[in-house]
């Protein structure tokens, strides 16, 4: 049922207004099974074209008006959110440097962006984001990545 609601919410980029986004644990409250700086994302959430929030029956829906969607470490080396990123079309920023990515023999550089969690608070984040917005880059970043896209879906 996920994957369907995430491709029901999809947005072609012409109609995506959401700079980049995350909702879940961590953002409002602190949250810790294993270490993470979700907290670190708390000053995101006031910046224009950032949506950051605990998570919400919203969430396919703010995927998919997302040009970029956050994927900070989940519980494990892994997140299942990365999954849903690319279903709903969304450029996977991944924030993990122990993230264990899954089919390594992917071009992953082509279709999402990597960068240190530790360094969120840093202001160089929105602002890179920002450029690969401005620049066009994002599009040929959700380009490939429809390419890749049917990698993560089961059920393709």
């Amino acid at each position: 049922w996920r994957a369907t609601s995430l491709r029901r919410y999809r947005r072609p980029s012409r109609h995506r207004v959401i700079l980049a986004s995350f909702m879940g644990r961590g953002v409002e409250t602190d949250y810790a099974v294993s270490e993470n700086f979700r907290g670190q994302m708390r000053w995101l959430k006031g910046l224009p074209g950032f949506h950051i929030s605990e998570y919400t029956e919203s969430y396919a829906e703010y995927l998919g008006q997302s040009f970029f969607c956050l994927v900070p470490k989940g519980h494990g080396t892994w997140s299942h959110r990365l999954y849903e990123i690319i279903l709903a079309g969304c450029v996977p920023v991944l924030l993990s440097d122990d993230m264990e990515l899954p089919f390594p023999e992917l071009p992953w550089d082509e279709f999402s962006v990597r960068w240190p969690m530790k360094d969120v608070g840093d202001i160089a984040f929105p602002r890179h984001l920002s450029y690969l917005h401005s620049t066009g880059a994002v599009s040929d970043l959700q380009e490939s990545l429809e390419q890749h896209e049917c990698w993560f879906d089961f059920h393709s």
